[in-house]
């Protein structure tokens, strides 16, 4: 009788940033935990490691935030309204929300979001951390992300109710968040006008944070790529560590 075989090893290399520790590091904690999709929850970062840690998160009661809770789904689900004639004005300038805009989306979902909180589906936290590396610490709220349901259409090109539900990931047992979060900072703390590659699906997307030798860093998008803010302007992040993931 044969003995099982053991699956093969993922193949995961470094694509961009390969002169980096950081992404090497990254890279092998990816192989290590045997993560087979780019849509994995977590970070892959070795906290045995003291170079490595993860920001902390407080929790808080959504129902308390709610306004907060409001903004973060509107901005999650921004891009799901991209036909709609004020979304050009909305992308225009990211600092401010279009009211006209936003009222779209509420109170068409507010009773799902209420439920979401009810059941305790829906979590809200809180961090604390320098998120851009200009030496000023930001309030940075994480929530469970909230998509549209399978089959259901924009709250803007419809008068029904909008069905909505918590985005998954695959858990891998990375360290960090095991589920998948929308992240948002206040555009009064954060200005910035042009950056698409950060505030599509959120005002941050952003999967995860972490700390490599007390400096942040986001794992961006799908988890195949690591930025680096490095200036007063968030716009000009960039990306320091690219992967490849492949089974």
């Amino acid at each position: 009788m044969h003995a099982a075989e053991e699956p093969a090893s993922p193949q995961i290399t470094v694509s961009r940033g390969a002169q980096y520790p950081l992404c090497q590091d990254y890279a092998e904690q990816l192989r290590q935990h045997r993560v087979t999709t780019r849509g994995y929850c977590g970070v892959a970062i070795p906290l045995e490691n003291p170079d490595y840690r993860l920001p902390e998160w407080e929790p808080l009661n959504p129902a308390e935030h709610m306004q907060i809770v409001r903004e973060i789904y509107y901005w999650r689900n921004l891009n799901s309204s991209r036909n709609h004639e004020l979304y050009p004005q909305q992308m225009r300038d990211l600092t401010v929300i279009v009211p006209q805009l936003f009222d779209l989306y509420l109170p068409r979902v507010e009773s799902q979001l209420q439920a979401l909180i009810a059941s305790g589906e829906l979590e809200l936290f809180i961090g604390r951390f320098d998120v851009d590396f200009d030496g000023e610490i930001e309030s940075v709220y994480r929530m469970t992300a909230l998509g549209r349901a399978r089959g259901a259409i924009s709250p803007v090109e419809t008068t029904e109710e909008q069905i909505v539900a918590p985005s998954e990931c695959q858990d891998f047992e990375l360290p960090g968040a095991a589920s998948r979060y929308a992240h948002y900072v206040a555009p009064e703390e954060l200005p910035t006008r042009q950056a698409w590659l950060l505030l599509v699906n959120s005002r941050l997307n952003i999967r995860d944070f972490f700390l490599w030798k007390d400096r942040v860093y986001w794992a961006h998008g799908l988890g195949d790529a690591i930025l680096e803010p490095h200036s007063l302007d968030i716009d000009d992040a960039r990306q320091v560590c690219g992967f490849s993931i492949r089974r």
